[in-house]
């Protein structure tokens, strides 16, 4: 599922291989629904998909964290009845803690943004703890520093694989759980033994 917004007609679009088969028009290439999907305001220009919109944006308006609409997707159009979601964030760097006592008008303009990216997030987070219970895995890095969103250069990359390693090994024991589960899942659906939980630890975010 790849989610981006039509600012031109305000409504979602969403790409997936299901709406592909059942519309020809939406069987895009990846390439087209990532850039549309990524097309930040202020850093990145709409992008245009013939016979979908002129004006394509990132998903992010409407879904900042879009596993909540995979699991719907997954439950309610395809008929899964079975769900395990697991949602891997970006990396966040949390709203400053607000004092209901000094807030104003300067105030929320000034959260505003943060108001915008995490709210929808943490709603979505919330829901699907009380849905999917055990089955519901998040992992997600507090950045001490934000990243540049348009920024590919050596430091900002280096300090994504940074990030990327101190969350594996921050998760270590869910990511172990999660493994097994899946390796137990496909061993069950194959007729093969189940998996063996071993004592070696995951180094080196590997």
């Amino acid at each position: 599922m790849i989610v981006t917004y039509d600012f031109k007609n305000h409504i979602p679009v969403i790409f997936t291989k299901y709406e592909a088969k059942k519309n020809p028009k939406m069987n895009v290439f990846i390439r087209d629904a990532a850039q549309a999907s990524s097309a930040a305001p202020i850093y990145f220009d709409p992008k245009s998909i013939e016979g979908i919109s002129e004006a394509l944006i990132d998903g992010g308006v409407i879904a900042n964290s879009p596993s909540f609409y995979s699991y719907l997707h997954a439950k309610y159009t395809l008929g899964k009845p079975l769900i395990r979601l697991v949602s891997i964030g970006t990396g966040e760097k949390q709203p400053k803690p607000i004092n209901s006592e000094e807030v104003n008008q300067v105030t929320w303009i000034g959260e505003l943004g943060a108001l915008i990216t995490s709210v929808e997030q943490y709603t979505h987070d919330y829901l699907s703890k009380q849905i999917l219970d055990k089955d519901y895995y998040r992992f997600q890095k507090v950045m001490d520093k934000p990243l540049q969103l348009d920024s590919y250069s050596k430091d900002n990359i280096d300090q994504l694989i940074q990030y990327g390693i101190e969350i594996t090994k921050a998760n270590e024991k869910e990511l172990t759980e999660l493994i097994q589960a899946i390796v137990d899942q496909w061993a069950e659906k194959n007729k093969m033994p189940r998996c063996i939980k071993q004592d070696k630890k995951i180094t080196n975010g590997t």
